[in-house]
């Protein structure tokens, strides 16, 4: 109770201070990856002009939504936030006058199915397993049979948890342009939610 009293305080304060419109995401990870998209992407003039916050997953994103309908709305007139959720929650899109929540989208080619990982192609993800296997966790393909009914469950792949800033360290300094192809998505949402006609 503590840990979220305290979460919702510092979050509050962020909200009524701001002077810039505000992404917040799930985690520390997607901060990185965001900031050297931007780099590769020539998008860095788009970050300069939001605030980038990670929160810690997606129901301190709720929380904040929470918190955003309880502060006077006079305070955010000229303020817009976005809340970013990985592909793989189940939550429906919602606009209000200065908040929006939005999902990435799923990339079904994509070997990771999982969180903000699922923005990085089967090249990149290869090359990560060649460079250090212990970042992926691979599940080969296996068969059941219920009920004399064959089923085939395809080969799964997932960032590792332990990995997790590992593989988003290697990344962000082995990494190139191709490899964050797939996040133009959340500049386009930056351009068109929080800058509107300012970009």
């Amino acid at each position: 109770f503590k840990k979220t009293e305290k979460f919702e305080c510092e979050i509050r304060k962020k909200i009524e201070a701001a002077n810039k419109p505000i992404l917040f995401v799930e985690g520390k990870t997607d901060v990185k990856y965001i900031k050297k998209a931007a780099n590769f992407l020539n998008k860095a003039g788009i970050l300069e002009k939001i605030d980038l916050v990670q929160v810690g997953g997606e129901k301190k994103l709720d929380s904040i939504y929470n918190l955003y309908s309880q502060i006077n709305a006079s305070k955010l007139s000229i303020k817009r936030f976005l809340l970013l959720y990985d592909c793989d929650v189940r939550k429906e899109e919602l606009s209000e006058s200065k908040i929006w929540k939005r999902k990435l989208s799923f990339i079904d080619d994509n070997p990771i199915k999982k969180g903000i990982e699922n923005l990085f192609p089967r090249d990149t993800i290869e090359k990560a397993m060649d460079y250090k296997p212990a970042f992926i966790d691979r599940r080969s393909e296996y068969t059941t049979t219920i009920r004399d009914k064959r089923n085939v469950e395809p080969e799964s792949l997932e960032v590792n948890k332990d990995e997790k800033s590992n593989f988003c360290d290697w990344l962000c300094k082995a990494g190139d342009k191709n490899d964050f192809q797939y996040f133009n998505e959340i500049f386009d949402l930056i351009t068109e939610l929080l800058l509107g006609n300012d970009s």
